[in-house]
């Protein structure tokens, strides 16, 4: 299986909107949009693990997965993130304002980036079922130094239903063809080039 060669970049994350039809079980995706650009990821899998012993030995080792912890760090994090992402309501009509309620609860998401190899391939990663916390907000008053603060999303992710959590496609040509492989996992048309 061919994974890239060493991987050095971290670009185009797209989050869209997750739906299941609860009868059905079929999942689908809209609202999806550029959450900034890309900083940073992190995705770590854990696993629920059980041993059993017998005659002296272990007979069976079985690993599940269980979630996967995920980091995204974006250089800003546009209006129809705190829409989609965690369900503040957001109003064009007064000057783009953002209210956030106590009563808002965090949606699930799919959650897609590419990734730029040494040999200037690209991979592609989708999370196909995530949920993000709101991070801090952080600021400070302009210094002898300039100094940038960046929002970072922590969230997980979980399987669906059939156990699929993650897919992931090796060695596109073009960080443009990665990106569209990213809107076609997730039953989306990709947004034209302006």
């Amino acid at each position: 299986m061919y994974k890239g060669a060493y991987k050095f970049g971290f670009s185009k994350p797209i989050i869209a909107k997750y739906s299941e039809d609860n009868s059905t079980g079929e999942v689908t995706y809209s609202d999806a949009f550029q959450c900034g650009e890309g900083v940073s990821t992190t995705i770590t899998p854990s696993y629920a693990n059980a041993k059993l012993y017998g005659d002296n030995r272990c007979v069976e080792d079985i690993n599940e997965f269980v979630s996967a912890a995920v980091s995204l760090g974006v250089t800003r994090l546009p209006l129809k993130a705190a829409e989609v992402l965690f369900g503040h309501k957001i109003d064009d009509t007064l000057n783009t304002t953002e209210t956030s309620n106590a009563n808002d609860s965090a949606n699930f998401v799919g959650y897609g980036f590419a990734a730029k190899n040494s040999d200037g391939t690209f991979d592609a990663c989708v999370l196909l079922k995530c949920k993000f916390a709101e991070g801090e907000d952080s600021y400070a008053t302009k210094g002898e130094s300039i100094t940038f603060t960046q929002p970072t999303l922590s969230g997980s992710a979980l399987a669906l239903a059939n156990g699929d959590w993650r897919k992931k496609k090796f060695g596109f040509t073009s960080e443009e063809n990665a990106v569209a492989w990213i809107y076609e996992t997730l039953g989306l048309s990709a947004p034209s080039a302006e």
